[in-house]
């Protein structure tokens, strides 16, 4: 909803909107290693009358059907008390306050307290935040995560600064998620470290539903030149509830049981990022218990199609939780898409069915005067030139196809109509698409090409 400077009050189904203006002071103090307190009032709209509100006839009003408008009466005792840390650390970077009504318990535009927990803006704040000790960060890493297959192209997503460019495709993105060993034992009842409501965790077979996301990316570079493949990083992760509206949680910077704070190093040696994780508010560093792992492979295969995986686990070793296990799976259009200059620029393929796909094609063909006819009269799309990627890419287009399926006359009922696609997503070292001026090229050489 787009946003407005006058006072109103906007419903829709599965959410309110109530705008709220206010004026008032900010004042800093050296108390508790420094703070800023804002003080204000505010001037809003309440959604019910000078009576109180006939919930029976509330509820219709807020139909999808009948979307009609209260008869608000203006509201001028609100007050929004926040407070904010002058320093910006893993555990201390938390906006805390309350939202209050001055009115009487009686009248009718009286609401109780609101309690605010709020992250720091990392785009205003970025440049102040300090990191922590690497003596307490090195406890997170692991070296032995995956053991996932290198490339020629290794070295340049592994460079400190080329790995924060790669990682900021992933700002913002869902990954899925995974409780590993889980069973019905308690442990089991959250999502890893997170805290989840008594509501979420009495339903069965809900977890696969959850969604992790990773925000406020900061990234520092090494301090000189023999450091520069390293990178100091900090990252916000939340858990995204399949009640919530995936398109504004994105916005959302509340901490809760549902939010870690994290930060770590970089470690290009092993291709991982270690960081070490504090759910919700947890202010004392000594009880940031959460270890998480991440791995960027730059290899994909007929069985691997993951471009980010990681873990989150107990740092003790304990069985506090239950490991969480999150993935970023490689859609075919992705390919070509989000991640077509990360694709065509980082990652590689890895062809392991060429062999048994030979193997069956000279067992498959059949060497007689039809065949040597058929080859002579029909050309096949084909090119010669191996390294062109601008070849590659008009074979690949010419090679795809999207077709109707033929329906079956057998069937007494009629069927849904039936798609096929069929989608060359590599060709040799050609992932995607080769976004540049096609050149035709045809010839009639049929030529047998490494593709999927």
């Amino acid at each position: 909803m787009p946003q407005t400077w006058y006072l109103m009050f906007h419903k829709s189904p599965g959410y309110s909107v109530l705008t709220i203006a206010f004026e008032g002071h900010y004042v800093e103090s050296e108390d508790k290693g420094g703070q800023g307190l804002m003080c204000m009032l505010g001037n809003s709209v309440s959604p019910f009358s000078e009576s109180p509100p006939d919930f029976s006839t509330w509820s219709l009003n807020c139909g999808c059907k009948n979307n009609r408008e209260f008869s608000p009466v203006k509201d001028d005792r609100i007050m929004l008390v926040l407070q904010y840390p002058q320093s910006f650390t893993l555990t201390s970077g938390t906006i805390v306050g309350d939202l209050r009504s001055l009115t009487r318990r009686s009248d009718p535009k009286y609401f109780d307290d609101i309690s605010i927990v709020s992250r720091l803006s990392h785009q205003t704040y970025d440049s102040s935040y300090q990191f922590i000790s690497k003596k307490i960060v090195s406890k997170a890493c692991n070296s032995n995560l995956y053991q996932h297959e290198l490339s020629d192209k290794r070295g340049d997503v592994y460079h400190g600064n080329h790995f924060y460019r790669v990682l900021q495709n992933f700002a913002s993105e869902k990954f899925d998620i995974a409780v590993e060993n889980c069973n019905s034992s308690n442990i089991c009842k959250n999502l890893g470290p997170f805290v989840l409501g008594e509501k979420v965790e009495s339903k069965d077979n809900i977890f696969h539903k959850f969604r992790l996301m990773m925000t406020d990316l900061r990234c520092i570079l090494g301090d000189n030149i023999s450091k520069l493949r390293a990178a100091k990083v900090s990252a916000f992760f939340r858990v995204i509830s399949p009640l919530e509206d995936v398109y504004y949680s994105g916005a959302w910077s509340c901490i809760s049981g549902m939010t870690i704070s994290a930060e770590g190093t970089w470690n290009p040696s092993y291709g991982q990022l270690c960081m070490i994780g504090c759910v919700g508010l947890e202010n004392d560093i000594n009880r940031c218990n959460s270890k998480i792992s991440l791995v960027i492979p730059v290899t994909l295969s007929i069985t691997q199609r993951s471009i980010l995986m990681g873990t989150i686990t107990n740092i003790q070793g304990t069985d506090s939780f239950s490991p969480l296990l999150f993935e970023k799976k490689v859609h075919p259009s992705d390919i070509w898409n989000r991640y077509h200059d990360y694709s065509r620029s980082y990652l590689s393929y890895k062809y392991s069915k060429i062999d048994l796909a030979n193997d069956f094609w000279m067992r498959s063909k059949k060497f007689n005067i039809r065949t040597v006819v058929h080859d002579l009269i029909f050309k096949y799309p084909s090119t010669e030139d191996r390294d062109n990627l601008t070849l590659l890419s008009s074979l690949s287009s010419k090679l795809s196809f999207h077709v109707n399926a033929l329906p079956d006359h057998n069937h007494e009922h009629k069927l849904p109509e039936t798609l096929v696609y069929f989608e060359i997503l590599t060709l040799g070292k050609l992932f995607g698409r080769y976004w540049s001026e096609l050149t035709r090229h045809d010839n009639g050489v049929a030529v047998f090409w490494k593709s999927r």
